[in-house]
């Protein structure tokens, strides 16, 4: 990695969490549409899915960089990830 994503910050680790959610979201739905999945219902496993990236990244920089702010913040972003798919799924 360069320079720039060598950074040990919360704020850091937050942004990096959300900028990879919505790049992995955004990626994740166009392969669904590519495919022709067009049920809502399935629309509830791009979030799930999305999340794969995330946890990628935290191991990245929790176990090779050793940047634990960085990594505790992606660890958070990704915990409020789960909290919401679940309250967004159980609650129909």
């Amino acid at each position: 990695m360069t320079g720039i994503f060598k950074k040990d910050s919360y704020l850091f680790g937050s942004i990096l969490g959300l900028g990879l959610l919505g790049i992995s979201l955004f990626i994740i739905y166009l392969i669904m549409l590519s495919v022709g999945i067009s049920d809502i219902n399935e629309y509830y496993k791009i979030y799930l899915l999305s999340v794969i990236p995330n946890i990628l990244l935290m191991r990245y920089y929790l176990k090779v960089l050793v940047f634990e702010k960085t990594g505790k913040a992606l660890l958070f972003v990704t915990f409020i990830l789960f909290i919401a798919y679940f309250y967004y799924q159980f609650r129909k």
